[in-house]
C-alpha cells in the first residue's frame, strides 16, 4: 500500500469522493460538515472584530462629556496687602463672590439692610470703604425699598441732604413763585410717597426781583425822583408829587408781572411840619391797600397785586399848614417786586 491512499478492506479505492475517516468505531464525522463548522467559526470571530472596531472608531468621533458644575476656588487666607473693592451698586450674590475670591468667608461678612433709592437687593453701603485694607471682617448694608420723603414746603438744604442719605441724585429747577421764600421746595419729581429713584427732580422757589417804581414807565400821572429824607432816615430813588386838596395819583401798566409793592409812604423832612396825608393803591380799579403818614412819622407799605394788570396809588392830604391846601407826598425806594424778568418784562428804563 502507498502511503496516504486510501482503500477499502478489500484493497480497492472507495466509490466516491465521500471517504469518511474512522476515529472510533461506528462514528464516522464527514469531512464537508468539519468544513462548515471551520468557515461558521471563522466568519463569527470577523464578525466580532469587525463590530468592535467600527464601534470603538465611533466612540472616538464623539465629544467627550463635560461636567455643568462650577467650581469656585477659595483662597486659604486673605492675601496681604488686600485691598477693598467698590461693591456699591451690586448684587448681594455677587458682592459675596467677589469677597470670596478674595480670602473673606461669607461667615465674616455682616449683611444689613436700609432703605435707599433705587433697586432693593443692591450693596448700598460697605466698611472698610473702597480702596482701604481689607479687615477680617466686612460689613455690608443692601438697599431695601425707600420711597421720596416729604421735603416740599420746606428748605433746599434739608431736602438734598435726605435724599443724599438715601443714596438719591438730586436735580435742582429754580422758579419765581409769588409768596414762597427762597429756597423753599415746591415740588418733587416723582411726588412725595412713590418709590424712590436714582435720580428726584426738586423745584425750588427763586429769588425775587425788583424794579425801582421810578424806573417804571407810568400809563397816566407825572411824579419827580431824588433821594429823600424821612423822619431822619434817607430813601434812594424815591418819588415825590404835590398833591392837592382834591388828591391826585400815578398809575402804571404792571399786565401781571408784579405780584408785590413796598415803599415807605411819608411827608419830606423839608416839608411843612403838621402835614399829614393818606394813600389808597388800586389793582385794576379795586382799592387793595390804604396808609396814613405825617410829617416824621413816615408809615411802611406792602401790598401784594399777583394777577393786576393795573396798578394806581392815590394820595389825598388829611391835614395840611400849607396856605395852598396841597402836601408833597414821597415814597421812599418805591418797588415792584415779581420775577427774575420783571424788568423786561415792564420794560423799565435803566
Amino acid at each position: 500500500m502507498v502511503d496516504g491512499e486510501l482503500k477499502t478492506a478489500d484493497g480497492k479505492a472507495p466509490a466516491s469522493a465521500a471517504a469518511t475517516i474512522d476515529n472510533k468505531p461506528g462514528r464516522a464525522i464527514p469531512i464537508a460538515l468539519i468544513g462548515a463548522l471551520l468557515g461558521a467559526i471563522a466568519l463569527l470571530g470577523g464578525g466580532v472584530v469587525l463590530g468592535w472596531s467600527l464601534g470603538a472608531n465611533r466612540d472616538a468621533a464623539l465629544p467627550v462629556p463635560s461636567s455643568s458644575a462650577t467650581f469656585v476656588e477659595v483662597p486659604a487666607a486673605l492675601p496681604p496687602g488686600a485691598v477693598m473693592p467698590d461693591l456699591r451698586g451690586l448684587e448681594s450674590q455677587a458682592a459675596l463672590q467677589i469677597l470670596s475670591d478674595l480670602g473673606v468667608p461669607a461667615a465674616k461678612v455682616k449683611v444689613t439692610e436700609s432703605p435707599a433709592a433705587g433697586p432693593a437687593g443692591r450693596v448700598f453701603a460697605q466698611n472698610p470703604t473702597r480702596g482701604s485694607a481689607i479687615a477680617q471682617e466686612v460689613s455690608l448694608v443692601l438697599s431695601s425699598a425707600a420711597v421720596v420723603p416729604k421735603v416740599v414746603g420746606g428748605g433746599l438744604d434739608e431736602a438734598t441732604r435726605q435724599l443724599s442719605l438715601l443714596g438719591a441724585e438730586v436735580a435742582i429747577t429754580r422758579t419765581y413763585q409769588p409768596g414762597a421764600a427762597p429756597g423753599t421746595v415746591l415740588a418733587t419729581d416723582p411726588a412725595v410717597g412713590a418709590a424712590l429713584p436714582a435720580r428726584v427732580s426738586l423745584t425750588v422757589a427763586d429769588a425775587s426781583t425788583s424794579v425801582f417804581l421810578v424806573k417804571a414807565r407810568p400809563k397816566s400821572g407825572s411824579y419827580s425822583t431824588r433821594d429823600t429824607a424821612l423822619g431822619g432816615q434817607t430813601y434812594v430813588n424815591s418819588a415825590f408829587w404835590s398833591v392837592p386838596k382834591a388828591g391826585r395819583g400815578v398809575a402804571w401798566v404792571v399786565g401781571k408781572h408784579v405780584d408785590g409793592l413796598s415803599a415807605m409812604v411819608g411827608i419830606p423832612d423839608d416839608g411843612n411840619p403838621g402835614d399829614q396825608v393818606e394813600v389808597v393803591v388800586l389793582a385794576d380799579g379795586k382799592g387793595v391797600a390804604k396808609v396814613t403818614a405825617s410829617f416824621g412819622a413816615p408809615a411802611p407799605l406792602f401790598v401784594t397785586l399777583t394777577g393786576a394788570t393795573l396798578v394806581e396809588i392815590v394820595a389825598k392830604p388829611i391835614a395840611t399848614t400849607s396856605t395852598s391846601g396841597s402836601v408833597t407826598v414821597v415814597l421812599g425806594e418805591g418797588r415792584l417786586i415779581g420775577g427774575p424778568d420783571l424788568a423786561r418784562q415792564l420794560g423799565s428804563q435803566p
